[in-house]
């Protein structure tokens, strides 16, 4: 009988984990709950055609808890469960590794790092008899075909590019604003228009928000207009950047409070494992599960704080360009403007660290330099 290496990760929604190292331990059981939804997922992907969004909100709509901790089902779980080969009895461990990566030097901490990073699949090793199998192999296979074919018909249907991808959010929520394609009908004529909307607008969102969608013609251009008036006027930016210099907060307080703000993360995590040991031993579910959703609020509380941290930092650092090449850039950009590509627009925005703000009837503009804000005409909105 095949032993899986660690109790974390012998951990996977539809089974139950024995862990230990005698006779019939460190393996999976199936929970036949959980296991049933596990069958019905697949069934609703193979037998009925339907997307992994529309799989995410029947799951919703069902009642079943959702895997471990979260409170709500989401489609990056749902898509988990589709494409592992250990519900059909195939179980693999040394799938991923940890490579160092040089980053982009973008944000503070962001200089060199480490990220998860699949391995070829000649390199897995798999443990034979370490997860019963609750679907058969012909459904894993099936359902793998099913997948592929929805992300190829996906990638037809995507008409454009859109020029404020990422750079959008909503001023309600918070969510980012995403591109999308809107066809409507009216008699036999059928009219398709792009639009961005709020990512809570989805039906998937468990709290829907309804803050407007707007035209992306029309917010593309209204934005590159503003961006056009600033690169026409390198002073300006000059003068911003160098306003920041002067009263940038001290990067050496930040960064002891970053350190501060990792060091609890740390402990939350050590309390994490405690929790998991402490519920092994006991089986006391209800305790379990109190200590576990307090314990991950306040760990994406730190994560927030430590985000924070870092954008600032990362602020301070990026204050000290040479007015003179700014000037030479700007001027560079300016004299080619009728000819940038959707690409170098991007670059200019991503340089100036644009941020546009939906809020009801305005469009707020934010960055590295002062942007005006501009009112929403009610013909780009539906």
């Amino acid at each position: 009988m095949g032993k899986l290496p660690n109790g974390r990760g012998g951990r996977l929604y539809g089974y139950l984990y024995l862990k230990g190292r005698g006779e019939g331990r460190g393996i999976r059981v199936p929970n036949e709950e959980e296991a049933e939804v596990v069958r019905q997922v697949f069934n609703w992907l193979v037998e009925d055609g339907l997307s992994v969004s529309a799989i995410t909100r029947r799951l919703r709509l069902s009642g079943q808890h959702p895997p471990e901790s979260a409170t709500t089902w989401g489609r990056s779980s749902v898509y988990r469960i589709l494409t592992n080969p250990a519900y059909c009895g195939r179980t693999y461990v040394f799938r991923e590794t940890r490579v160092k990566v040089e980053g982009d030097g973008s944000r503070a901490g962001n200089r060199r790092q480490t990220i998860h990073q699949w391995r070829p699949k000649e390199e897995w090793v798999e443990i034979p008899n370490a997860t019963p199998p609750v679907i058969s192999e012909d459904v894993f296979n099936a359902a793998q075909e099913r997948l592929q074919k929805n992300k190829e018909s996906a990638s037809r249907n995507v008409k454009r590019a859109y020029l404020l991808r990422g750079m959008v959010k909503c001023r309600a929520c918070g969510r980012n604003y995403v591109g999308t394609t809107h066809v409507r009908r009216s008699g036999n004529r059928v009219y398709q228009g792009s639009y961005y909307r709020c990512g809570a607008r989805n039906s998937l969102s468990p709290v829907r928000c309804n803050n407007q969608r707007l035209r992306a013609d029309y917010l593309d251009r209204a934005v590159w207009q503003q961006v056009e008036s600033l690169l026409a006027n390198p002073e300006i930016i000059v003068a911003e950047v160098q306003r920041n210099q002067e009263h940038s907060r001290d990067t050496g307080l930040l960064q002891r409070n970053l350190q501060r703000t990792r060091a609890q993360l740390g402990n939350r995590e050590r309390q994490r494992a405690r929790i998991w040991k402490a519920f092994e031993i006991t089986g006391d579910e209800a305790t379990f599960r109190e200590g576990i959703n307090q314990l991950q609020a306040e760990i994406e509380a730190l994560k927030r704080e430590e985000t924070r941290l870092q954008q600032e930092i990362a602020a301070n650092a990026r204050f000290s360009p040479d007015p003179q090449d700014i000037r030479k850039a700007c001027e560079l950009v300016r004299r080619n403007l009728k000819g940038l590509s959707m690409e170098d627009k991007r670059l200019a925005m991503d340089a100036l660290q644009l941020r546009v703000w939906i809020d009801g009837n305005t469009i707020e503009m934010e960055g590295a330099i002062p942007l005006q804000d501009v009112s929403i005409a009610s013909r780009s909105v539906t």
